[in-house]
């Protein structure tokens, strides 16, 4: 569960990031002609990639969690289950003025 949770912190803090800002880099070097419409959608379509993988990287830790509660018959610490439900939030809030497509 705890592996789950770190690599879905991964996605959401750096790597999904990361593949936004690529894709606006690539956005800027395709608007002043030193990058072909081929490598745009290819930066977009690995940002895409990754929101899918970050959002199964949720999911799968979800899944741990519900079979870690069912297995130890009850639910694990309120205090964590506040704050771990906050925990998906979306990593493009931050940088949606800056999407331009």
């Amino acid at each position: 569960m705890l592996a789950a949770r770190d690599l879905a912190e991964f996605y959401q803090k750096i790597y999904l990031p990361q593949r936004i800002r690529i894709v606006n880099e690539t956005q800027l070097q395709y608007n002043a002609m030193f990058h072909g419409p081929f490598d745009l959608i290819n930066a977009k379509e690995r940002e895409l990639t990754a929101e899918r993988e970050y959002s199964e990287a949720w999911r799968d830790y979800w899944i741990a969690r519900a079979e870690l509660e069912k297995a130890i018959a009850g639910r694990l610490d309120t205090g964590t289950v506040a704050a771990e439900s906050a925990s998906p939030t979306d990593p493009m809030q931050d940088s949606e003025h800056e999407h331009k497509h």
